[in-house]
């Protein structure tokens, strides 16, 4: 009897470290945060990496400098003309007003795998607006407009992400590896264009994150 006690009891211990979350703080410190907009570039570089790429909305941001054009696609709801109103507000507060120039629906084309036609639109909701932004000039202006999308995109600040401009401290609350990837946020801090924790700002034309040309 007592052998299968401790057996159960190993058991449950098995059980519950299977299901133990991690709790992880990530600490960053950022250099030339001097006024209310680069607080607002740094939150929304973290922001971006916190949320990820993807997250639970899918989306996409094409962007061309040459024309200074944004082509950003998501779901149904860029139809609401208060949410396109939220996505302007979130680029002007970054130092990048735009304007709308159209809107369509825009559902994926039917996949091609090995070059045998599957008739199945992947992303068969898709709403793409196309934004015109006359001061973007550089890649370091795409990724803070990118960056900015994700602030319009998921609503505001979340709780676990917080932003001090009096000491220059960024601190990310993650429950798992990914969300304390040290490396990840101060790639996307630099960027945007600031130095962070020993790491110097990326030139204005470094090579774009996470976002792609304007096809065609």
């Amino acid at each position: 009897m007592r052998q299968i006690t401790w057996s159960l009891f190993a058991l449950v211990l098995v059980v519950t470290s299977c299901f133990r979350i991690e709790h992880r703080q990530l600490d960053l410190s950022v250099q030339g945060m001097t006024g209310s907009q680069d607080v607002i570039l740094v939150t929304n570089a973290a922001q971006r990496e916190l949320m990820g790429e993807w997250g639970d909305l899918r989306h996409q941001c094409r962007i061309d400098l040459a024309s200074q054009t944004v082509l950003y696609s998501e779901g149904g709801r860029l139809s609401d003309p208060r949410y396109r109103e939220s996505i302007l507000n979130a680029l002007r507060h970054a130092g990048y007003p735009a304007t709308v120039v159209d809107l369509k629906a825009d559902p994926s084309r039917p996949a091609d795998l090995l070059g045998n036609r599957i008739d199945l639109v992947q992303w068969p909701d898709r709403h793409t607006v196309r934004l015109q932004v006359p001061s973007m000039m550089t890649t370091r202006d795409a990724n803070r407009i990118a960056d900015a999308l994700a602030w319009a995109r998921y609503g505001g600040r979340p709780p676990s992400l917080s932003v001090n401009p009096a000491d220059g401290s960024v601190t990310i609350q993650g429950q798992n590896q990914r969300s304390a990837a040290r490396m990840n946020y101060i790639h996307a801090i630099t960027s945007a264009g600031f130095a962070c924790s020993g790491h110097p700002a990326c030139p204005a034309q470094s090579p774009p994150r996470g976002w792609v040309p304007v096809e065609g």
